[in-house]
C-alpha cells in the first residue's frame, strides 16, 4: 500500500547542510529496537514520497535495516526496500540480539536455545546469507551482548550466568578464536552480582571502556582496560555514592564523557563530566541547579560537541519541560538551541543529516511528535503527524534516516530525511544497529 503523508511536505526545508562533518558511530547510539507486529511474522515494505531535499553526499551503506523474526534475521535495503535473508537458524533457536559493525558490512548475531541451554555468537556479511559460528557456550553461561572492534579483528562480549546473573567481559580474536577475560567480578551472592553496561572499544581498538553497576551499593562506576587484559584502572571511584553512566569516547578517543549523579545518592540530579582515558581529575562540563538534571543525548560526528538535555525535576517520578544545549567539550561554547514550551515534555534527541540538524520528540496533551531543528535553533519542523503519537524512534548511523512507529500502526516507518521518502516495514522487531 502506498501512502502520501501531507504533513511531510515541508520536511526540513529550513535546514541548510553547510559545514558537513565525516561519519562517526555514536557510541551511545541507543540500542532500543523499534517494534512492530505483523500477522504473518514476515518483513514487507511499501513506499511513499514527500518533498525532496537538496543534500550533500553521505555514506549511507551503514543504514541497512534489520528485521528479526524468531530464528531468522532479514536485511532491508534502505534505498530499494528489498528484503533478503542474513541468517536462518534451526527450530528451537531464537535470536537474542543483532548489531552491525562500524562499517556496516557485517552483523553479529547472538542466538539462544533453552533445551539444552546454549548460547551462540554468529558473524555474517550483511549482503550474504553465510553466517560463521564464532563462539558457542553450553550450560549456565550465556552471551548477553557483542561488539566488533573498529578494525573487525576482535569481538567484545558480555557473558552472564543464567543462575545468579554475574557477568564478565571477554575479548575474542576472530582469527584464532582465543579468549581474553578482561574482568573477574565477584559473584558471591546473587543480590551483589554486578552488571556490566556501556561496554565499548576505544576508537583505536586497543582499550575497552565499561561501567559496572553494583547491586549492594546501588551505584555505578566506570573502568578501562587494555584489550590484552592489562592496564586495568578505575575512572570513577567505587568508594563514593556517585553513579556514573552513559559513558562514551570523545575527541580522538583520549577522553571519556559521562553523566554522574550528585554526592547525595538520594538525589536524581546529574551533571556531565569529561575525564582522560588514562585516568585523572574529572572536569565538570555542566553545573545544574537544584531543580534540573543534565543528560547526554548524542555526540556530534566531529567528536567534540555534545548534544545535552537539561530537564526539570518534579515532585514524584518523571520529568517535565526540557532544554537542548550544544556543549563544546573544551568549554569554549555552551549554546541553547531549544526550550520546551508550556505543556511540552522533551523526549530523546540526536544529531541527524551529518550533524547539521537535531531530531527530537516532544509530548503534549495526547500527542507525541518528532521534530527537526537546525543547529541555530531558529526553525522547528514536525516530521511526523502532529496529531499522532510516536511510540518509539531510532536514528540511523549516518543520521540520514529515522525509523519510527506510531500508536496503532502495525508497521514501522522508515523516513529518509534527505528526500522525504517513507517506506513501511512489517516485522516483529525492526532496527538499524541492534
Amino acid at each position: 500500500m502506498r501512502r502520501r503523508r501531507g504533513w511531510l511536505t515541508p520536511l526540513l526545508l529550513v535546514i541548510g547542510l553547510a559545514g558537513a562533518c565525516g561519519d562517526q558511530d555514536d557510541a551511545d547510539q541507543s540500542n532500543e529496537s523499534v517494534t512492530a507486529s505483523a500477522g504473518d511474522n514476515a518483513a514487507s515494505t511499501t513506499t511513499s514520497t514527500a518533498a525532496a531535499l537538496p543534500a550533500r553526499e553521505m555514506s549511507l551503506h551503514r543504514d541497512t535495516v534489520f528485521v528479526v523474526d524468531g530464528p531468522r534475521l532479514w536485511r532491508v535495503d534502505p534505498e530499494t526496500g528489498e528484503r533478503s535473508a542474513v541468517i536462518e537458524l534451526g527450530a528451537g533457536e531464537q535470536i537474542r540480539s543483532a548489531i552491525r559493525s562500524n562499517d556496516g558490512e557485517e552483523v553479529l548475531v547472538v542466538s539462544e536455545r533453552s533445551e539444552p541451554p546454549t548460547s551462540t555468537l554468529w558473524i555474517a556479511r550483511v549482503d550474504e546469507a553465510s553466517p560463521t559460528q564464532l563462539i558457542h557456550l553450553e550450560g549456565e553461561t550465556r552471551i548477553t551482548s557483542a561488539r566488533l572492534s573498529p578494525d573487525g579483528d576482535r569481538v567484545l562480549t558480555v557473558r552472564e550466568s543464567r543462575v545468579n546473573y554475574g557477568a564478565n567481559l571477554f575479548v575474542t580474536s576472530r582469527a584464532r578464536g582465543e579468549d581474553v577475560q578482561l574482568t573477574d567480578l565477584p559473584d558471591d551472592e546473587p543480590i551483589q552480582n554486578p552488571s556490566i553496561h556501556d561496554e565499548q572499544f576505544s576508537p583505536d581498538g586497543q582499550a575497552v571502556l565499561f561501567g559496572v553497576y553494583d547491586w549492594a551499593s546501588d551505584t555505578t562506576d566506570l573502568f578501562a582496560v587494555s584489550v590484552d587484559g592489562s592496564a586495568y584502572r578505575s575512572l570513577t571511584s567505587p568508594d563514593d555514592l556517585r553513579s556514573a553512566h552513559r559513558a562514551l569516547f570523545a575527541t580522538d578517543g583520549s577522553n571519556v564523557v559521562y553523566q554522574s549523579t550528585a554526592d547525595d545518592a538520594d538525589s536524581p540530579a546529574t551533571d556531565i563530566f569529561r575525564m582522560p582515558l588514562a585516568g585523572g581529575e574529572a572536569t565538570r562540563l555542566t553545573d545544574t541547579s537544584d531543580d534540573e538534571t543534565a543528560r547526554i543525548e548524542a555526540l556530534h560526528p566531529d567528536g567534540t560537541t555534545l548534544l545535552v538535555s537539561l530537564r526539570d525535576l518534579i515532585v514524584g517520578p518523571g520529568i517535565a519541560g526540557g532544554r537542548l544545549l550544544l556543549l563544546d567539550l573544551d568549554r569554549t561554547e555552551r549554546r541553547s538551541v531549544f526550550s520546551a514550551e508550556d505543556g511540552e515534555t522533551l523526549g530523546r534527541a540526536d544529531f541527524v543529516l551529518d550533524g547539521s540538524a537535531v531530531l527530537f520528540n516532544t509530548t503534549r496533551d495526547q500527542t507525541d511528535t518528532l521534530f527537526t531543528l537546525d543547529l541555530g535553533g531558529t526553525d522547528r519542523t514536525a516530521i511526523t503527524d502532529p496529531d499522532g503519537w510516536v511510540v518509539s524512534h531510532d536514528v540511523s548511523p549516518s543520521g540520514a534516516r529515522v525509523l519510527y512507529r506510531t500508536d496503532g500502526d502495525t508497521t514501522t516507518s522508515l523516513l529518509d530525511l534527505r528526500t522525504g521518502t517513507v517506506t513501511d516495514i512489517a516485522g516483529d522487531t525492526v532496527f538499524f544497529s541492534g
